[in-house]
């Protein structure tokens, strides 16, 4: 139940005021948070920049959700890329100077962190582009062919549509 109300509302917001930009920048740090540990210079950094700029928290958490499972289902080939990252013969100084600075707290000496932290580096601009793309693309074209859709105009006016209305609200009726 809580992934499915955790779900709802991220559609909600795709379609609420909230500016394309600030999802698509909630969308990027989830997945940067989600292909880096938790308690780490990165992760701290990241929680940083959530609490200062206009991002949508629902959009982060959903996004940290999808990137943390994408993350450890792609683990193997990440901890492979970041294995041979770390044992190229050519990067052995750059690895040895990060290592005895500050770049230590990002744990990047982890092969698998590390291979999370290049490729969602990698990934990062196309990701908050794909994403500004399909908040638009959502707003422009399927969220009003949903909207007047006969089955979201049927769930609308049904008593357990209502009845979920009352129940998750936080006043006990509807927010709407």
């Amino acid at each position: 139940m809580f992934i499915l109300k955790f779900i709802m509302k991220f559609i909600k917001v795709l379609g609420s005021e909230t500016a394309p930009s600030a999802l698509a920048s909630a969308v990027l740090l989830g997945m940067l948070m989600g292909f880096s540990p938790l308690l780490s210079l990165q992760g701290l950094i990241i929680v940083a920049i959530l609490l200062f700029l206009c991002v949508n928290i629902a959009g982060f958490l959903f996004s940290w959700a999808i990137f943390k499972i994408i993350f450890i289902v792609c683990s193997s080939p990440l901890d492979a890329f970041g294995a041979g990252l770390l044992e190229s013969e050519s990067l052995n100084g750059l690895w040895t100077s990060l290592y005895h600075s500050v770049f230590y707290y990002t744990g990047f000496s982890n092969s698998l962190v590390l291979g999370g932290i290049v490729v969602s580096l990698i990934l990062a601009v196309p990701i908050f582009l794909l994403a500004l793309l399909g908040v638009r693309c959502y707003r422009k074209s399927l969220e009003p062919k949903i909207l007047n859709s006969k089955l979201y105009k049927a769930i609308k006016a049904s008593k357990a549509y209502a009845l979920y209305r009352t129940l998750t609200s936080p006043l006990g009726g509807g927010d709407e």
